[in-house]
C-alpha cells in the first residue's frame, strides 16, 4: 500500500492482537485486524524464541495483506501479565519533575534494584501536597528481547505502552457518555483471562484517569471478583462513583446482582458499537484485545505523551528520528556552505580595495588634515590658535589704551581710591556695604546710609576722587535706611 498507515500490535505471551488504522482515520474503521498465535506455548520471560516466533508471524501476516512495513509507524501495548502496576505518591505535580525523581521513588517503595527495570508512569490525581502516580515496571530483559524481535523483521515501534493505558484511550475516545447518575464514570472491561478498570469522566477535558489491571482464573466469579476489585479501586478514588459501564466477554457477570451489592448504577458497555463509524470489524471476535491494540495505534491520533516504556530502557531510534538527523545534518552542512560561498566571493572584493588602502596609508599622515572625516584639528595647530587670541586680546586691550597688565594695574588704583572714599565719609553717614563687584571696566558699590542726604554726601566723595558714576541710581528708602547701588566707571 502507497498510503501511510499505523499499527497497533497488543502483545500477550502466546500471541498478539493486531489493528491497522490509516493515516488520518480518526472517524473510519480499521483497514485491518487479524490476531497471531505462537506455537510454542511459553512465556516471553523464558523463551527469546518466542519473540522471535511472534515478530515473524506478525511480518507474515502483514506481508498476506499486502501491508508494507516501511510506510507504517507501529505502536505496541503489553499485556498486564508482563508488567506490575503501583500506586504511589510523588511530592511533585509537575511531569517533568515526576519523571527526574520517579526511579527513586519507586526503588525505595518496591525495595528492590531498579536497574533491571523499566518504568513508565502516569498522574493518576493532583494534591496540594503533590500527586497520586500510577507507576508501571517491566523486565528490561523481556522489553529488548520483544523490540529486538520486532526490529528485525522492520517493525521498529515508537511506544511500548501499558494495555491498560491504550484501552482507556480507545474507550474514552469512543465512549464519550455522561454518567447517568451524579458522580463518576468507572467503565471495566473483562475479557476470559484478563480485567480493567477506568475511572475518569471522557465527556470532559481531563487527562487524569485511574486504572486498575488484575488477572481473572479461569474458575473464579467474575461477579464476586468485580465487586472486591471495585472496592479497592473505590477505597483510593478521589471522587465518588455514580455509573459503571461494564463489558464482559463471556456474558457471566450478573449485572443486577453487582448493582445492588455496590448500590451503583450499572449499565451495558458494548466496544463494537461505541460510536457509529468506528466501531471494529465483525472479524475481531476478541473484543478486549482488539481494542487495547487500536487504542495503541490511536497514539498517533492524540499526539498526546504515552505512558512509554521505551523512552526509559531504550530510547526512539528509528525512522522518525533517523530522518530528524538527517535533515539537522544537512541544514547544517547547508549554512556552512554558504558561509564558504560568502567568504569565497567577499575575498575577490576584499582584494580588489587593497591598492586603495595601501594608497590611503600612505598619504593619510602627510593630508590627514585635509582628509574628509577628520573630526578634529590636528594637536600641532592648537598652540597656534591659543597664542592668536592671546596677542587679540592684547590688541583689544592697547586700542582701548591700556594693556593687559596695565588694565589690572588701573582696577587695583580705583580700588584703593574707592576705599579710601568710604574711609573719609564711613563714620558720618553711618556707611554699610553689602558687597562690592568689581570687572575689568566697573566697580558696582551696594550698601546703605542713615538718610538720603549721607547717600547724597557719600556720592560726592566718591566723584572728588576722579571717578565718573554715569548711571544716577536713586535711592530706596528700606526702614530707617537709605539703600543705594553705585556703578562706578573705571576706565574714566
Amino acid at each position: 500500500m502507497s498510503s501511510k498507515n499505523y499499527i497497533g500490535i497488543y502483545v500477550k505471551p502466546s500471541g498478539a492482537a493486531v489493528v491497522v488504522l490509516p493515516s488520518g482515520a480518526k472517524d473510519q474503521k480499521p483497514s485491518a485486524c487479524f490476531t497471531v498465535e505462537s506455537h510454542e506455548q511459553a512465556n516471553m520471560l523464558d523463551s527469546p524464541a518466542v519473540a522471535a516466533e511472534l515478530a515473524n508471524l506478525i511480518a507474515d501476516e502483514c506481508a498476506k495483506r499486502s501491508l508494507s512495513l516501511q510506510n507504517c509507524e507501529a505502536a505496541v501495548a503489553l499485556d498486564c501479565s508482563m508488567f506490575m502496576q503501583h500506586s504511589m505518591h510523588s511530592e511533585f505535580s509537575d511531569t517533568s519533575k515526576i519523571a527526574q525523581t520517579i526511579r527513586f521513588d519507586a526503588e525505595e517503595a518496591l525495595a528492590t534494584d531498579i536497574s533491571e527495570l523499566a518504568i513508565a508512569f502516569k498522574i493518576s490525581s493532583v494534591h496540594q501536597a503533590g500527586s497520586q502516580v500510577t507507576v508501571f515496571t517491566a523486565a528490561k530483559k523481556l522489553l529488548f528481547e520483544l523490540l529486538g524481535a520486532l526490529q528485525a523483521r522492520n517493525i521498529d515501534p515508537i511506544s511500548i505502552e501499558p494495555d491498560v493505558c491504550c484501552l482507556s484511550r480507545f474507550v474514552m475516545r469512543h465512549c464519550n457518555k455522561q454518567p447517568a447518575e451524579s458522580g463518576n464514570l468507572v467503565f471495566a472491561v473483562l475479557s476470559e483471562s484478563r480485567g480493567y478498570l477506568i475511572s475518569g469522566d471522557s465527556s470532559s477535558q481531563k487527562k487524569e484517569y485511574f486504572t486498575r489491571t488484575f488477572l481473572i482464573g479461569p474458575s473464579q466469579d467474575k461477579t464476586s471478583l468485580l465487586k472486591r476489585e471495585f472496592a479497592l479501586t473505590r477505597a483510593v478514588s478521589d471522587e465518588p462513583v455514580g455509573t459503571i459501564e461494564i463489558f464482559d466477554s463471556s456474558g457471566t457477570v450478573n449485572i443486577q446482582q453487582l448493582a445492588d451489592l455496590l448500590s451503583v448504577k450499572i449499565e451495558n458497555l458494548d466496544l463494537a458499537a461505541s460510536e457509529p463509524g468506528a466501531v471494529l470489524p465483525a472479524e475481531c471476535s476478541d473484543r478486549t484485545a482488539f481494542a487495547i491494540a487500536a487504542g495503541a495505534a490511536e497514539k498517533f491520533l492524540d499526539k498526546a505523551p504515552a505512558v512509554d516504556f521505551r523512552a526509559d530502557f531504550h530510547p526512539l531510534e528509528g525512522k522518525k528520528l533517523r530522518l530528524q538527523k538527517t535533515v539537522k545534518f544537512l541544514s547544517i552542512s547547508l549554512i556552512l556552505l554558504m558561509v564558504a560561498l560568502g567568504i569565497y566571493f567577499q575575498k575577490a572584493y576584499l582584494d580588489a580595495n587593497k591598492p586603495r588602502k595601501m594608497m590611503r596609508a600612505r598619504f593619510e599622515e602627510g593630508y590627514l588634515a585635509v582628509m574628509p572625516g577628520t573630526k578634529e584639528v590636528p594637536s600641532p595647530m592648537k598652540p597656534a590658535v591659543k597664542a592668536l587670541e592671546k596677542e587679540l586680546a592684547e590688541l583689544k586691550n592697547r586700542l582701548r589704551g591700556v594693556t593687559g597688565t596695565g588694565l589690572q594695574k588701573s582696577v587695583s588704583d580705583k580700588l584703593t581710591i574707592l576705599l579710601e572714599a568710604i574711609n573719609k565719609c564711613a563714620e558720618q553717614t553711618r556707611l554699610e556695604i553689602d558687597s562690592i563687584s568689581i570687572t575689568d571696566r566697573t566697580i558696582r558699590v551696594i550698601g546703605s546710609t542713615q538718610n538720603y542726604n549721607s547717600t547724597m554726601q557719600f556720592r560726592e566723595a566718591i566723584k572728588q576722587t576722579g571717578m565718573s558714576i554715569p548711571n544716577e541710581d536713586l535711592p530706596l528708602q528700606t526702614g530707617n535706611r537709605h539703600k543705594f547701588i553705585l556703578n562706578i566707571n573705571v576706565e574714566g
